[in-house]
């Protein structure tokens, strides 16, 4: 049942199995890193993204198209 391409709007999850003692799938949350710590160090402000070792609606991606 899995498609043997991955094309733009495929839905796919990705794990890794370098991951020990146990895989894990990459796993998006709503929370973003901080512009600043707390101790002036400054931050990308970018969503935070985890390997995490269940399956969760968290850890489906959507491939989109860089140019639209």
């Amino acid at each position: 049942g899995q498609p043997l391409e991955v094309v733009y709007g495929s839905q796919v999850t990705l794990r890794s199995s370098a991951s020990q003692p146990v895989s894990c799938w990459l796993h998006s949350h709503k929370a973003n890193y901080p512009i600043r710590y707390e101790n002036g160090r400054g931050s990308s402000h970018q969503q935070q993204v985890t390997c995490y070792p269940f399956k969760d609606v968290n850890n489906w991606w959507i491939i989109k198209d860089p140019g639209r």
